[in-house]
């Protein structure tokens, strides 16, 4: 017995969808091609389980922007907000996708499982995805993104001090990196929001235990992994694409940190955490006993009302120096 369980509410959620999901054949380790096409194909069947936009969100608006980055590249922006709402506090978000597949687009999962409450518009980014981009390229995207919200946080109704990252997988560690970006280039950045990030490329030692609960396996992260990073001595080495090997984590934006037990990146996380600790960077981790199988999109397991404590940190976020705790 390997002492892992799934979480019975994530089980039910499982089993409920049953047959239902598209089958794909498993992408071998390096093969990014299958691997994207295996994750859009997720991505397409998770939008038919999900209201549809903008149909079913009537008190969602969406506007949409192209920007320019520093290497002339051209990336959307599209933000996300209540109708009606008094702003305040703003998130953006990198989209999730293991690097090299994703795109923001009306029909993406993601924004419709975080649709904004009142007070908490967002503003989705959609960086370049790996293997044509590689290295810092996707973390430097989505620091236009952030430059640019903090431009037009005043037209926007957005306090340029209440303005927080929130990325999950890959978005997390994006997120994680243009935090860095932000503490080095002085961009004030209130909180980090990160649910079960990819932080680290050198997760190569399998857990035999987990294999029975992974959909996204050691191969599926090997080839994510090298498809940013490149491979052998042509790799590349860097503290803002790979967050873990951060050496120096003082003055960066307050992290709330949220982990599934049964994923394999889930002891990535503790160096990490202990150092946020150690530094006293304030910090909130939770950690999802029996949750989630990552690259499992599973939206009926948000049955409880508010929904995951992830919520909490997005609307109550404050200026990163405020007394506040979020």
């Amino acid at each position: 017995m390997s002492g892992y369980a799934l979480d019975p509410e994530v089980a039910a959620a499982l089993a409920d969808l049953g047959g239902r999901a598209p089958i794909a054949s498993p992408a071998s380790r390096g093969d990014w091609r299958t691997l994207r096409e295996n994750g859009t194909a997720g991505m397409q069947f998770a939008s038919t389980l999900l209201p549809n936009f903008p149909r079913e969100f009537p008190t969602v608006r969406s506007r949409a922007w192209t920007v320019t980055t520093d290497d002339d590249a051209q990336i959307e922006l599209r933000w996300f907000e209540a109708t009606g709402s008094t702003p305040g506090s703003a998130v953006f978000m990198p989209m999730a996708g293991e690097w090299c597949w994703g795109a923001w687009t009306s029909t993406h999962p993601s924004w419709r499982l975080t649709s904004p409450p009142p007070g908490f518009p967002f503003l989705a980014v959609e960086y370049r995805l790996a293997p044509e981009a590689q290295g810092e390229v996707p973390v430097r995207d989505v620091l236009t993104a952030t430059t640019w919200l903090v431009e037009h946080a005043t037209e926007l109704g957005v306090d340029p001090s209440r303005i927080a990252v929130m990325g999950d997988s890959a978005g997390g560690g994006l997120a994680c990196g243009v935090a860095l970006l932000c503490r080095d280039q002085e961009l004030a950045l209130a909180r980090q929001i990160l649910i079960c990030p990819m932080l680290d490329d050198r997760t190569v030692v399998a857990n035999p235990a987990l294999t029975p609960f992974l959909s996204w396996s050691y191969d599926d992260n090997a080839t994510g992994w090298s498809a940013l990073l490149g491979d052998g001595d042509a790799a590349v080495d860097s503290a803002v694409a790979v967050p873990a090997r951060a050496t120096n984590l003082e003055r960066v934006a307050p992290a709330y940190l949220e982990v599934g037990e049964l994923v394999i990146s889930h002891a990535d996380h503790a160096p990490h955490r202990r150092h946020y600790s150690r530094i006293q960077v304030r910090s909130i981790i939770f950690d999802r006993c029996g949750s989630f199988p990552e690259g499992t999109t599973v939206p009926t397991i948000r049955t409880r009302a508010p929904g995951p404590p992830a919520f909490a940190a997005v609307v109550r976020i404050r200026p990163a120096d405020s007394s506040s705790q979020s």
